[in-house]
């Protein structure tokens, strides 16, 4: 990744807010976008939430201005113990701007 940008990646299926996503946005600047995004999803400033400007459906354990052209890494999974999984996203070690 590089700064202010987003990677939408293919998901199993999840329950969010009452409805069903196979998709979520992993946005450099720590915090995600159920159901995926676009560039217009992708701002280095927080916001109060809920906002109805873009971008939505966040969750944003990181949301900062961060910058992974100054070392980090994003990373995504799926774990699984065969009954249950959990999307995992990380920002390990990526730099504020």
């Amino acid at each position: 990744m590089t700064d202010e940008t987003i990677v939408n990646l293919n998901v199993p299926t999840f329950e969010y807010a009452g409805e069903y996503y196979s998709r979520i946005g992993i946005v450099s600047n720590g915090y995600a976008v159920v159901g995926g995004g676009t560039g217009a999803d992708v701002d280095y400033v927080n916001t109060d939430l809920p906002d109805p400007l873009l971008p939505n459906n966040v969750l944003a354990p990181f949301w900062t201005d961060l910058n992974p052209a100054f070392g980090g890494q994003h990373r995504a999974g799926v774990l699984s113990d065969g009954a249950d999984s959990w999307i995992v996203l990380d920002w390990e070690g990526v730099f504020t701007y």
